[in-house]
């Protein structure tokens, strides 16, 4: 499950033009509440959730953050995913998917205004990569597998 799906079913809006409109901060806000609906609906059954990487590590309001990781956690267990240990490589890596990934590309609102996207990803690593490792229980490093492959492998790193 994606919540940023879920966010723009429940809003009739993609989350590039609800940022746009209302801003970063509106937008945590009712992401909270995205997440506060999954709990209520998933916290007694098995599922995957994509919370999507702002979730548990954005600076647009500490009280959204804060309950995210705490409704997060009491789901499950919270896996980081990143491909490689190395934040750089990371980086090119990710804008590489994004930029194969259609969607991705063209739904995405920037963070910082950056305009390389590598310069971006790579900032909010850096500004980030902290906060998910204090969130996360698992550190998971995806390198060249299909997601497929890391779905499997993440499924036997958490039973």
């Amino acid at each position: 499950m994606d919540a940023d799906r879920v966010f723009e079913k429940q809003h009739e809006i993609t989350i590039k033009d609800f940022v746009k409109s209302f801003g970063w901060e509106e937008f945590r806000k009712y992401e909270t509440g995205v997440l506060c609906g999954l709990f209520r609906n998933y916290h007694d059954k098995d599922i995957i959730l994509a919370p999507g990487g702002g979730a548990v590590a954005h600076n647009q309001g500490e009280n959204y953050r804060a309950e995210n990781v705490n409704l997060l956690r009491s789901l499950g267990q919270l896996v980081y995913i990143l491909p490689t240990e190395s934040l750089e490589e990371s980086a090119r890596i990710l804008v590489e998917r994004m930029n194969n990934d259609v969607k991705s590309a063209n739904q995405r609102p920037s963070l910082t205004q950056t305009n390389s996207q590598y310069c971006e990803m790579l900032n909010v690593l850096r500004e980030r990569d902290e906060l998910y490792r204090e969130a996360a229980h698992h550190t998971f490093y995806t390198r060249d597998m299909t997601s497929a492959q890391a779905a499997w492998c993440i499924n036997d790193l958490v039973k």
